[in-house]
């Protein structure tokens, strides 16, 4: 097989922290690592995240807007030793310091050919001039791809070398897990889950301003108690995204307006209740019942459950519908007591006959069955 330099091996932001996370419980903090990707996809997110959870101070340099004094120090005279001496950044850390820190050099290949020499010195011999690093610096640049047409330059190749370089690319689970524990609306997740190529999708052929990005989907979310108003939502959306994605989600809202009310199917009132025709949606239901269920546990009952996997059954979306069923059975066997689990259990199994169209739902309702046999 040809290797070229066109072949990448690609990560997802979660996989990337988790791969960073293992070089350092292997490695130490003494590797300096490089995350190269598009725009907007949550590599500053990664490294804020890697800080708290390795317990370092996160120092943030975003190099393209520094010159070589802002990284050199100053230098003032020493006339009785005929030298200078630099003064210290105030970033970086002191010497002699027993903490552990997390440099992050965002921006990387936005700096000018000077700043590039420093910034080769900081990442291979762990200095700048006079300025050495302390003991357990963990070094992290990041940066977007040069051919994403913004404003960057390609790195020279003896500063790339000295990095572990990471290749990252927006993943819809990844950020659809991110953005539930931000709070993000579940119209919003819907719409995504239908229709992942809208994360992140730039195209540089296009003359529109704008392109839908991870950052900018969290950005929208600030405007979720506005999504009626329909003017504004146009000039918001337009401004984030670009026309294609405003029109394809003002469509959306229009789809999501006309969904079940979930209270009546949890209460069986299903004759009433319409069936959930397109893919959208279907992807809009899936999220509103992950975002109700995490909400409301307390108030879920055994026949609310079922009714729901009836509703669920009877859906034209199958594969969509047995999925969601088998979250349900997850979260159920996550979030409830052992004495919750066994009623549960007693409910649903009651009903299986109606539930057997999808062999891996099964195997999750029998796996469910051995987790409350064995936990005490």
């Amino acid at each position: 097989m040809k290797i070229t330099n066109e072949v990448k091996i690609i990560k997802s932001p979660g996989q990337v922290k988790d791969i960073i996370k293992k070089v350092v419980s292997i490695a130490g903090l003494n590797q300096s690592i490089y995350l190269e990707g598009p725009s907007g996809i949550g590599k500053t997110e990664i490294v804020t995240q890697l800080a708290k959870e390795l317990d370092c101070e996160l120092i943030d340099i975003r190099l393209g807007n520094y010159d070589v004094v802002d990284l050199n120090g100053i230098g003032i005279p020493d006339l009785d030793n005929h030298k200078a001496i630099f003064t210290r950044p105030e970033f970086y850390p002191p010497e002699n310091s027993d903490k552990k820190y997390l440099i992050f050099l965002d921006e990387f290949n936005h700096a000018t050919e000077a700043v590039f020499g420093l910034a080769y010195q900081l990442v291979l011999e762990r200095r700048v001039n006079t300025h050495i690093l302390p003991n357990n610096v963990l070094i992290i640049g990041a940066g977007n791809r040069v051919d994403d047409k913004g404003i960057s330059f390609q790195m020279p190749s003896p500063l790339v070398n000295r990095f572990m370089k990471i290749n990252v690319e927006p993943s819809i689970n990844d950020w659809i897990k991110y953005a539930e524990t931000q709070g993000v609306d579940w119209k919003i997740l819907g719409f995504l889950k239908g229709q992942s190529e809208y994360l992140h999708k730039f195209d540089g052929k296009t003359a529109e301003d704008n392109f839908p990005t991870p950052r900018n989907w969290i950005k929208f979310d600030t405007y979720k108690e506005h999504f009626e108003d329909i003017e504004f939502m146009e000039v918001i959306l337009n401004s984030l995204f670009g026309m294609s994605v405003m029109v394809q989600f003002k469509e959306y809202l229009k789809l999501v307006d006309k969904l079940p009310h979930l209270e009546a199917i949890l209460e069986g009132d299903l004759k009433r209740i319409k069936t959930i025709t397109d893919i959208s949606s279907s992807y809009a239901f899936y999220m509103l019942v992950r975002n109700y269920l995490k909400n409301n546990k307390d108030k879920m009952t055994s026949t609310n459950y079922m009714n729901l996997f009836n509703y669920n059954d009877i859906q034209p979306n199958k594969e969509i519908m047995q999925l969601l069923n088998t979250e349900i059975i997850s979260f159920i066997n996550k979030e409830y007591t052992k004495e919750v689990k066994e009623e549960l259990q007693y409910v649903i199994h009651s009903n299986m006959d109606k539930l057997k169209e999808n062999k891996e739902f099964v195997g999750k309702l029998t796996n469910f069955s051995k987790s409350i046999k064995t936990k005490g």
